[in-house]
């Protein structure tokens, strides 16, 4: 008879023995000798001598676990291995793990690399911040960005709706020959030089495809043409192209509808045409005739159109009360503040008033008259331009090209938050600003790690709604709790991994059925 292990289950925990059925004579019956092996541990036995050794090290294991699962589920390490030696990629991959987990300087690297079970599954990795500066250099001087997004867009075959839009990244850096003066857009609030940096996001999959970087001083006209013929180079057919208003002109409107592009964008309020259209919403917006219901709010729809040049741009004009309210409040909680910190200001001698009012007033400054009297501003609202900007609170207007429903409109449109949110992680969490990297070479490279960590944060994010578990984590506190499941190494060079808690059970199976 063969002897076999049992589990046993006591007190909520696992246990197992070694069973060794055998022949006793004397009550000429079947018999079991049962010998206790050790405690379950994640589908290991752990026996008592291991659970009695001193542990040597304790590594991060657990928040790097989904990480490595999207690398494997989108081939990222298998197409970075077709143009990189096998330890640089893996040094890549560890820069971003890094960049998506616990942002760090370069040279800091090394030391988180060393707590994390990344030192055992890829050992010896040199991570010094000369070692690092070359491979980035290395890659910043490649073709190694455009052909990664090349073959994870053939990868994955996008054709429904892409998200593009542009910021800047601004930095006093006299080592990057990109930085330039340039539009200053509404995130460079001092006249510091720039570098443009584009982003194409593919709403439905949730995923960066391509990026790129452009000259402070080149205009958004471009950099749309030339993301355009990019995305047209990568074979990429039947999808919609969601723009921010900074890309409205009739030069830009011109360039989409010359390449037979379904797109959406949003109005600006300069041309005489929108404000015509603005006027006429105004008066009869709020016409029941118009009375919509979006995502549980109401809303009024009106279909507009716009002559531009030789076309004629369809359009739907949107009025939510709840978003003038809350629009009317901050504006004018703000015009308070302004005010009275303006009237607190005392003037030196030294002082220019027109600049000091300026530097308070900042964007606001339109919506005040001033005059200095006794060393003092005194200050009042200019009634028709705070009435005329309050008067579009709750309007906008959404132009299209191709077959949408004032709902499709909208909802399409706001899928724009995804690539915010994207250049928000790049300018903050990724701390790509300020730019502290030795020339262009250097600081591309840095930008295709951050891309990279990117595609791992979003790719993790649209894996949580699609597993519900966003109603319960934010990104943050899931990575937290998955860290506190540790590997550990004895001195006798054994590893063992903690038995999992239900929660990280829970989040990492989850996880995997979406992957």
């Amino acid at each position: 008879m063969k002897t076999f292990i049992r589990h046993k289950t006591i007190n909520g925990h696992t246990y197992a023995y070694e069973i060794t059925p055998y022949y006793d004579p004397k009550t000429k019956n079947n018999k079991q000798k049962s010998k206790y092996l050790g405690k379950i541990q994640n589908n290991q036995i752990i026996n008592k001598k291991q659970q009695q050794k001193n542990p040597k090290t304790i590594y991060n294991h657990g928040e790097l676990i989904p990480l490595q699962k999207i690398t494997q589920k989108l081939n990222i390490e298998q197409i970075l291995n077709q143009h990189l030696p096998k330890e640089k990629t893996q040094t890549l991959l560890t820069l971003s793990y890094n960049k998506t987990l616990r942002p760090l300087p370069l040279y800091q690297t090394q030391t988180w690399y060393q707590t994390t079970d990344l030192k055992n599954q890829w050992p010896n990795l040199n991570l010094t911040s000369q070692r690092l500066s070359e491979l980035l250099t290395e890659i910043g001087q490649s073709n190694i960005p455009n052909t990664f997004s090349t073959q994870l867009i053939q990868q994955i075959t996008p054709t429904k709706t892409l998200i593009y839009d542009l910021t800047n990244l601004t930095s006093y850096s006299k080592t990057i020959t990109l930085l330039e003066h340039g539009h200053k857009r509404k995130n460079n609030h001092n006249n510091t030089q720039q570098i443009n940096l584009s982003l194409v996001v593919d709403k439905e999959k949730n995923l960066p495809l391509l990026y790129d970087i452009y000259p402070g001083s080149i205009v958004d006209t471009t950099t749309l043409k030339n993301t355009i013929k990019k995305i047209k180079n990568l074979n990429i057919k039947n999808y919609t192209l969601i723009l921010d208003r900074g890309f409205f002109s009739v030069t830009n409107i011109d360039e989409l509808l010359q390449n037979d592009l379904d797109f959406i964008i949003p109005a600006t309020y300069q041309l005489k045409g929108v404000k015509r259209i603005i006027s006429d919403l105004q008066r009869d917006i709020s016409d029941p005739v118009y009375l919509r219901k979006f995502e549980d709010q109401i809303i009024f729809v009106k279909a507009v159109n716009l002559s531009l040049g030789e076309h004629v741009l369809q359009g739907y004009g949107y009025y939510s009360p709840c978003r003038e309210q809350t629009e009317r409040e901050s504006f004018y909680g703000k015009l308070h503040d302004i005010k009275v910190k303006l009237e607190g200001v005392v003037l030196r001698d030294w002082m220019s008033p027109c600049v000091v009012f300026k530097e308070v007033a900042g964007g606001f400054a339109r919506y005040f008259s001033w005059k200095v009297v006794g060393g003092r501003f005194v200050v009042e609202l200019v009634r028709d331009v705070v009435l005329r900007r309050v008067g579009r609170m709750g309007l906008f207007v959404l132009f299209f090209c191709g077959v949408f429903s004032w709902d499709e409109c909208l909802c399409m449109y706001k899928g724009r938050d995804l690539v915010e949110k994207g250049f928000d992680f790049l300018k903050n969490d990724l701390e790509v600003l300020p730019f502290n990297v030795r020339g262009d070479d250097v600081f591309r490279g840095l930008l295709f790690v951050g891309f990279l960590a990117l595609v791992l944060r979003m790719q993790l994010l649209e894996w949580m709604r699609r597993a519900g578990l966003l109603e319960r984590f934010t990104l943050g506190s899931l990575l937290l709790e998955l860290e506190k499941f540790k590997k550990i190494e004895f001195e006798d060079g054994s590893f063992i991994t903690v038995e999992q808690t239900k929660t990280q059970r829970n989040i990492l199976a989850a996880l995997e059925s979406c992957a």
